[in-house]
């Protein structure tokens, strides 16, 4: 549903076993009605005025979310029971911290682009996190990424006030690392890290190449 002026989730027509809904572009404020929908597994809600999320707590079976672009999203509580969850998609949303969302413990992606987080502390409990994304937001360092066992990708691309790898613990599962357009100037942080693959295009003040058989 694209470019609707719907305003609740309580649909005419019988859709208790949809497993995938979309919705962008709307003047939706409310989710009432969508814990309707027991079997919903993928939720998409982009650009819409939606601030609570309590609605959700009440599908099971919810694996995947989507709140691209919701600008009045600011905070985790409405969504902090949502265990089943394994992948939040927060682009261009409001918010600025990413305390509280360590309580969705099964979580194994998120995607925090284009929002004005500082730093990765309240991740610390996501055991299973192996895939974070943090493009264009404005992190300075990985502190509050160590010790999460699972973690294999880190995309921070374009975080300009990013400058140093290093950090109070290693992140020695690491594989990938995409710092491109970051301000980085050494491999400082990553001695104990075999990675596959790290993307440092565009990093101006990068000056320890000679390191780089080190890492790989």
């Amino acid at each position: 549903m694209s470019e609707t002026n719907i305003q609740n989730l309580h649909f005419t027509i019988p859709l208790q076993y949809l497993q995938a809904l979309s919705i962008t572009e709307s003047s939706l404020s409310s989710l009432s009605g969508i814990q309707n929908h027991k079997y919903l597994k993928k939720l998409t809600i982009q650009n819409t005025k939606i601030q609570n999320l309590d609605y959700l707590q009440d599908l099971p079976l919810l694996l995947f979310l989507d709140l691209q672009n919701n600008k009045k999203f600011i905070e985790f509580s409405s969504i902090k029971n949502i265990q089943s969850l394994r992948s939040i998609d927060l682009q261009y949303t409001a918010i600025q911290s990413l305390i509280g969302l360590d309580q969705i413990t099964n979580l194994e992606i998120i995607d925090i682009s284009f929002t004005d987080i500082q730093s990765f502390i309240g991740v610390k409990n996501l055991a299973r996190l192996q895939k974070i994304c943090a493009n264009e937001t404005q992190l300075t360092s990985f502190m509050g990424l160590q010790n999460i066992p699972r973690i294999h990708e880190i995309q921070i691309k374009n975080c300009k006030k990013f400058c140093s790898f290093e950090s109070k613990k290693q992140i020695d599962n690491v594989k990938v690392i995409d710092a491109s357009w970051t301000s980085v100037t050494s491999f400082e942080g990553l001695e104990n890290c075999y990675l596959d693959s790290l993307d440092l295009q565009y990093c101006e003040n990068f000056i320890q190449w000679w390191a780089l058989e080190l890492l790989f």
